[in-house]
């Protein structure tokens, strides 16, 4: 026995263990998309926090140098008080301001470089995870496919000659006239579902039996021990 065949769980194919892997390379791609985003914003609140101190350290600072000057003239008249807080003091915490507003930005900036990469990981994430779906789904209804084609051709050659048989029987006017509507409006209903490059009318897409299908394609996105409807 291979030693990868030893690592893989009871049961399991190598092709679900490489799905289990993509699911959990999707699921952390995911978990760092969400991340970044939360961090963006609250690089955000802290920009918008930021900006606000900027501006109201410039409002302290016309505010310091009036004080400034009022206190020059009490001390000059013998009629000063305590002294207000000092233009520098009142410079060095807008400059603190101004610090804390430029990296704020510069941590944004980041961030939304890593959202780009973020993004481009969960796209790449998730192209694997479809393929890996698409390579279980493949191996294991091989044998399943092979069946129902040969089901679908004998059924489609036994509908062909029952059609047909109506068809004469409708056009040589040798129908019940209860029948003839009925029988008519069956006839006129032949599109069947087709492939690529066929033009359809239905939506085959999202007919009752492609169900169980799509919602196991679904399941095995999540859960690579999944089974599939066969």
């Amino acid at each position: 026995m291979s030693a990868q065949a030893l690592r893989l769980p009871p049961g399991r194919t190598p092709e679900r263990e490489q799905l289990a892997e993509a699911i959990e390379r999707h699921v952390e791609a995911q978990r760092q998309l969400a991340a970044n985003e939360s961090a963006q914003a609250a690089t955000q609140e802290a920009i918008y926090a930021a900006r606000h101190a900027v501006e109201q350290t410039a409002a302290a600072i016309e505010e310091a140098k009036k004080n400034a000057a009022t206190h020059l003239t009490a001390v000059a008249m013998g009629t000063a008080g305590a002294a207000p807080l000092s233009l520098k003091q009142t410079r060095l915490a807008a400059q603190d301001a101004e610090d804390a507003l430029e990296a704020a930005k510069s941590a944004n900036a980041a961030l939304e470089e890593q959202h780009k990469a973020a993004e481009r990981e969960l796209q790449y994430a998730s192209l694997d995870l479809d393929k890996c779906v698409r390579d279980v789904i493949r191996l294991e209804t091989g044998a399943a496919v092979s069946e129902l084609l040969k089901q679908a051709e004998t059924a489609q050659a036994d509908l062909i000659n029952r059609r047909v048989v109506l068809r004469h029987l409708l056009h040589a006017d040798q129908v019940a006239e209860a029948d003839k509507q009925a029988v008519a409006s069956f006839l006129r209903n032949n599109a069947l579902p087709g492939t690529f490059g066929d033009v359809e009318y239905t939506d085959w897409g999202r007919h009752p039996a492609c169900e169980p299908w799509r919602h196991s394609a679904l399941a095995l996105r999540k859960d690579a021990d999944a089974a599939l409807p066969i």
